[in-house]
Parts: C-alpha cells; sequence; structure tokens
C-alpha cells in the first residue's frame, strides 16, 4: 500500500526494503535538527506543543484461545481460524500528551448509532 502510494506520488517503484534504508542515524539527526530550528524560529513553547495517537481494539477477537476438539476434525480443518465471540466491534483509544507533561484523559471511540 505505501509502495502504491510512493509510485503514485514518485512516478518509480521502491524496492521492498525503501523503509530499512530509511532509518539510519544520520536521516534521524537531520530530521531532529531541522524541529529544533522551527521550534526556535517560531518561539514554540512546551506547553503548545502536542501529541497525539490512536489505538485501535477489535472487540471480540481474542489472541490467546485454548480450545479441545477432536484430531479428525482438526485435520479437515473445521476448526481452524482465530477466537472470537461473534463481536466485530472496534474501539478506538484517543491519546494526547503535551510535551510540558501534562495531558489529556484518554478517550474512547464506540460504534456509532444510526439516526434512522
Amino acid at each position: 500500500m505505501v509502495a502504491n502510494f510512493i509510485h503514485d506520488l514518485a512516478g518509480y517503484w521502491v524496492h521492498k526494503d525503501f523503509r530499512t534504508k530509511a532509518d539510519n542515524n544520520f536521516l534521524y539527526s537531520r530530521y531532529f535538527d531541522f524541529i529544533k530550528k522551527k521550534i526556535a524560529k517560531y518561539d514554540i513553547q512546551p506547553h503548545n506543543m502536542y501529541n497525539m495517537d490512536e489505538k485501535g481494539f477489535l472487540i471480540g477477537v481474542l489472541n490467546k484461545l485454548k480450545r479441545i476438539y477432536c484430531r479428525s476434525d482438526y485435520k479437515l480443518e473445521k476448526l481452524r481460524g482465530a477466537g472470537q465471540d461473534e463481536n466485530r466491534d472496534w474501539i478506538t483509544v484517543l491519546a494526547s500528551i503535551c510535551a510540558d507533561g501534562s495531558y489529556l484523559p484518554p478517550a474512547l471511540i464506540y460504534k456509532g448509532q444510526s439516526g434512522n
């Protein structure tokens, strides 16, 4: 997906290891030097710098599940697949923290209701 986006953007295909090659100390230090210059140029104070992230959780899919069943059913592949309780709803958690150490309480986003 990312490779397709880059191909559309740049007009050429990238190697499979393009992310690995981009992950090096030189580029990290160059990026953070750039950020430091912008912070100094615009006099951005820590209480005005924020980071937000989200994490989605699929409710109903179990990571570890012990199941007991007969070997013949297993060999017929009748019982393979992720353990679930038929609930396939997502919950998203939003977290936000400020560079001065303050933070907002996490926000939970549940499935919406139809207005019909």
